[in-house]
């Protein structure tokens, strides 16, 4: 183990896993809720034979920004954001003069740590506690995505924004703006290329959010008219015109008043299947709209008394 890999498992790695940091390597990363990431990483630097020389960086990197950047990954979303890659914003730890390789730096020099051989637990432990003190607050202020937008449009050193200002607020309200919004913002891009397309895809992920919206809505609307049926057996609800549905991993059992059980029907249970469920009164055509708990309601062009199970 060399001396900057001791550093880090004495010093650095307690304090970042207190945090909740997982370790890689010499990176660590913190993931909030709604998947935006930061990861902070340690890079060394070849410069001084007497000393190892190494930086502290970490970059904010909000989850439609890396959608938006490993939208052409061939393996998709196993890949990840990585210690002082691609970022909305990135941030240094700066060490103390005692630990710095050159204090009196006033250029980016400034940021750079230097490990020799009488420092070793000074610069460890001036390590750890610009971490704790300075570098998470920080890291988890900015995963607030609307600390993280205040951040970009005012950047103070020695926090950087990577990307252009509309393209970032573009990112961060993707999720929840209205689109009239997001349209507004969309007219004020830049393209850099002929082969940019930001517009076009934020505008297929707001078809895509919409979508969703709307599926959900479905959901909850079909669920508010099905209630659970106690006493009846597991899984079984009530709906409209019927006194319950039993589900099954893919069939239904319909049961009328009179406690007349029909055959299973053979709708499958995902969103859109169709089939036929016997009844006294005739084959009725079902389509299963959002899953084993919804609505029944008359399917279009079916006939009288044809059911769609929601």
């Amino acid at each position: 183990m060399t001396p900057l890999e001791l550093l880090v498992k004495q010093h650095a790695a307690p304090v970042m896993k207190a945090a909740g940091f997982k370790k890689s390597g010499r990176a660590f990363r913190l993931t909030a809720g709604n998947g935006d990431q930061a990861i902070l990483g340690l890079a060394r630097h070849y410069i001084d034979p007497d000393a190892a020389v190494f930086e502290v960086g970490y970059r904010i990197v909000p989850a439609p920004y890396w959608e938006w950047i490993d939208r052409h990954s061939a393996i998709g979303n196993a890949r990840a954001p990585i210690a002082f890659g691609p970022a909305v914003l990135a941030g240094n730890a700066i060490p103390p003069p005692h630990a710095a390789h050159a204090p009196d730096s006033v250029t980016s020099f400034r940021e750079r740590w230097a490990l020799r051989e009488d420092n070793g637990l000074s610069c460890g432990e001036a390590l750890a506690t610009v971490l704790r003190d300075e570098a998470i607050p920080q890291i988890v202020h900015l995963l607030d995505r609307s600390n993280l937008l205040q951040e970009c449009r005012h950047p103070v050193l020695p926090v950087v924004r990577l990307v252009p200002l509309t393209r970032v607020e573009i990112l961060l309200r993707v999720d929840d703006a209205s689109h009239e919004e997001i349209e507004t913002l969309l007219a004020n891009v830049q393209l850099t290329s002929p082969q940019d397309d930001f517009i076009t895809w934020t505008r297929q992920r707001l078809t895509a959010r919409n979508s969703t919206a709307d599926r959900a809505g479905v959901s909850r609307q079909g669920r508010a008219g099905a209630t659970r049926s106690p006493g009846r057996g597991p899984g079984a609800i009530s709906l409209p015109g019927f006194s319950r549905i039993r589900p099954t991993p893919r069939r239904f059992w319909l049961h009328r008043g009179g406690g007349e059980e029909h055959s299973p029907g053979t709708v499958d249970a995902v969103p859109g299947g169709v089939g036929v469920v016997p009844s006294a009164g005739g084959p009725r055509v079902c389509r299963l709209l959002v899953g084993v708990a919804g609505s029944v309601v008359p399917v279009a062009g079916a006939g009288a008394g044809a059911d769609l199970l929601g």
